[in-house]
């Protein structure tokens, strides 16, 4: 039997309405693919579960509907739970760009030193918003984000935990 390789692709929220849709939080990189391939996994009792999806719906905010599942009770079962995806069924290039966005993670506690007022500050979190990543830095006692964008950034020292960036006169100044 092939053991599955599950990541993590999201976590559902509460039942919706009255025929069994959930809220989720799904992860934008695997959104398109979970359209597609319509499973995700869920654990029960300690086992991987394939749940197939009947129908995605993307208003505002994001609704799944199981098959099987047609009732708001049996949607509570599978309510606040993380759900998975098959990470051997991936394609590369999502696989690639999740493994950027775990680097993005792997950022936190970096010390982001700006060359232009030559102040430094460490990375608390980083929040991924639809155009970038953003920095969430504590700056003379009040919480800043910074925009890690390609063309603000100089140099990423991995091994010095230092990230070294051009900001546009004034943006540490917000502080």
């Amino acid at each position: 039997m092939n053991s599955i390789a599950l990541i993590p692709a999201g976590q559902t929220f509460r039942p919706h309405g009255v025929k069994g849709e959930i809220e989720v939080d799904v992860d934008e990189i695997l959104l398109d693919w979970i359209k597609k391939e319509k499973i995700v996994f869920f654990y029960v009792d300690g086992t991987p579960v394939p749940f197939w999806l009947e129908e995605i719906r993307n208003d505002a905010r994001i609704f799944f509907r199981f098959e099987e599942i047609t009732t708001p009770e049996a949607a509570r079962m599978l309510s606040h739970k993380p759900f998975f995806a098959d990470r051997s069924r991936l394609p590369k290039k999502i696989i690639q760009a999740l493994e950027e966005s775990l680097e993005a993670d792997a950022l936190t506690g970096f010390i982001l030193e700006d060359v232009q007022s030559q102040r430094e500050a460490v990375i608390e979190s980083v929040e991924e918003y639809p155009s970038q990543l953003m920095a969430e830095v504590m700056l003379d006692d009040k919480k800043i984000m910074i925009p890690l964008h390609p063309d603000f950034i100089v140099k990423i020292d991995k091994k010095n935990k230092r990230i070294k960036v051009s900001l546009p006169e004034g943006l540490f100044d917000l502080a």
